[in-house]
C-alpha cells in the first residue's frame, strides 16, 4: 500500500492515535463508492493528507487490508466494532457481514451488551436478539463481568 505511486495520504485515527498512510486513489475508488466520490465525484476531495479522526488506524488499516488483497483479519471483539463501523461508513458491506459473523461466534456474557450496543447502533436486529438471549439467559455472568461498568446505561 505505501509508497510507489501513491496519490494520496490520510491522517487517520485520535489526535493522540494518529497515523498516516498512503493510498491510491483508483483501487479505493474501484471499491467504494464513498471513496470514488470523494476522489472522482462532485466531493472532490482536494486535500491532502485526508484527516480521518472518526476510524482507528488499526480498523482503517484493516479496511485498506481488504481493499487491497481481499482479506479480513478479526481477531478481537473491538476489531470487528471498529472495523465495522469503518466499513458501514466508506459502504463496504462485506466487511460488515464478516465483523457481524465474527460478532456471532465470539457472543458470550462477557461482551454481550457491547454487542447489544453494536447491534442496535448498526440496525443489526437479529444479533440484538441473540445478545438480549444472553444477558436475560445468564444475568448474573454478564453483570459481573468488568466490562458491564462500560456499558452504556440506555
Amino acid at each position: 500500500m505505501l509508497g510507489k505511486w501513491s496519490d494520496c495520504q490520510f491522517l487517520v485515527g485520535s489526535e493522540n492515535n494518529q497515523q498516516t498512510l498512503a493510498c491510491h486513489k483508483i483501487i479505493l475508488a474501484m471499491a467504494s463508492p464513498v471513496f470514488e466520490t470523494m476522489f472522482f465525484g462532485s466531493f472532490n476531495q482536494k486535500d491532502d493528507p485526508i484527516l480521518i479522526s472518526d476510524v482507528q488506524a488499526d480498523a482503517f488499516k484493516a479496511l485498506l487490508e481488504y481493499i487491497y488483497t481481499d482479506k479480513i483479519n478479526i481477531n478481537n471483539v473491538d476489531k470487528a466494532f471498529d472495523l465495522c463501523y469503518a466499513a458501514k461508513k466508506y459502504m463496504l458491506p462485506f466487511v460488515v457481514d464478516q465483523c457481524t459473523k465474527f460478532l456471532w461466534s465470539d457472543l458470550c456474557p462477557k461482551n454481550a451488551c457491547r454487542a447489544y450496543e453494536f447491534a442496535k447502533l448498526f440496525e443489526e436486529p437479529s444479533l440484538q436478539e441473540k445478545c438480549l438471549q444472553i444477558i436475560c439467559t445468564k444475568t448474573m455472568d454478564v453483570i459481573g463481568d468488568p466490562s458491564f461498568a462500560e456499558v452504556e446505561l440506555s
